[in-house]
């Protein structure tokens, strides 16, 4: 199974059934600012 084939299955159940479409958002939103915040060093100030 391809990469390009779940993707496409996650996009067609996110318009199919919106809720699922926004909770799916919010984790690679959530997943993203970890990931973002994990990686910026300690005691960095923001530009």
């Amino acid at each position: 199974m391809r990469n390009t084939g779940l993707i496409e299955e996650i996009l067609e159940t996110a318009f199919k059934i919106p809720v699922a479409g926004i909770v799916f958002s919010v984790i690679i939103g959530g997943l993203g600012l970890y990931l973002t915040n994990k990686q910026a060093p300690v005691g960095a100030k923001p530009t």
